[in-house]
């Protein structure tokens, strides 16, 4: 498996990041929303055998965040798996067609995912996970009963997607 490195990331920015999340808003469980990935971070498992993505997720139109785990390196096979075909479906939905990509491109990349609702752990509270990453870019998406138009990102991706590989990248 590849090594991915976020060694360019600013402990200090790390240390002092916070999110205000607002009041807290709970969307329909099993509809398909649009957002944006504005949080990326890798980060160790607490057994010390993997690592992984934790990815903050801001839904369009709505105040509400979703945090995701993105097992990138686990002793469950099934999980990095998981984890795999999440971000070829977000690549998919961005117009990015390449078979490796440096994880720090993620930030920023727009997704359309379907939300569920469970009750958090330790609380009687529910909350809204992303049940899966859709990958139909163009295509129209239910939102809460209204068909709308999936849009691609506007701007193109910095990155010549497929240049070059690197020790950092996933080969898909």
């Amino acid at each position: 498996m590849a090594i991915l490195n976020f060694s360019n990331l600013d402990e200090t920015t790390k240390e002092n990041r916070t999110f205000d999340k607002g009041p807290k808003v709970l969307l329909k469980d099993g509809a398909q929303f649009t957002g944006k990935i504005f949080f990326l971070e890798e980060r160790e498992t607490k057994s010390g055998t993997g690592r992984y993505l934790s990815v903050g997720i801001s839904i369009d139109n709505h105040n509400c965040t979703v945090f995701e785990i993105l097992n990138i390196e686990n002793q469950n096979e099934k999980a990095v798996e998981i984890a795999l075909k999440n971000i070829r479906n977000i690549l998919k939905f961005n117009g990015i067609t390449s078979e490796s990509f440096d994880s720090n491109d993620l930030m920023g990349l727009n997704v359309c995912v379907t939300l569920g609702v469970r009750t958090k752990y330790n609380s009687p509270d529910k909350e809204n996970f992303v049940k899966f990453y859709n990958s139909f870019a163009g295509k129209t998406v239910n939102t809460e009963g209204q068909h709308v138009q999936a849009k691609m990102p506007s701007s193109t991706h910095s990155k010549a997607w497929g240049e070059t590989k690197s020790e950092d990248e996933i080969p898909f």
